[in-house]
């Protein structure tokens, strides 16, 4: 489960949020989360799956529902043509892994995972 610490920064922060205990991962959920420009729908809910150990060990990929387009071409972002099922629904999965930005335990956080996330779906719809 999240600690008192994430969950009051996504709470400042505005964020909608449910988490949901599967696999042995925690699975956080933000809610109608605000896409940037260049995608073919405004909101999305937005899964993050937190492994066993977070936050000394760091998620890796993110996944959206109802699954996004780019604007522009009508094709998927890169990386992102696969749908995956978890906690009883199917998502679009952005197979992202940070190589040359390692997770930094004691450094990195939820908030820095969310930003990272937030970095690259600006980047793919200004593609």
């Amino acid at each position: 489960m999240l600690d008192q610490e994430d969950r009051d920064w996504l709470t400042a922060q505005g964020f909608e949020f449910e988490t949901v205990d599967e696999d042995g991962l925690t699975n956080l959920i933000l809610k109608n989360l605000a896409l940037p420009a260049g995608f073919d729908r405004a909101h999305v809910d937005l899964l993050v799956r937190l492994p066993k150990g977070f936050p000394d060990t760091g998620p890796d990929m993110f996944w959206v529902d109802p699954p996004i387009r780019l604007s522009k071409s009508g094709a998927y972002p890169p990386q992102a043509d696969q749908m995956e099922t978890y906690v009883g629904r199917p998502w679009q999965r952005f197979s992202r892994h940070f190589i040359g930005t390692p997770w930094r335990p004691g450094i990195d956080s939820l908030e820095s995972w969310i930003l990272c996330v937030q970095s690259v779906l600006r980047q793919d719809g200004a593609a």
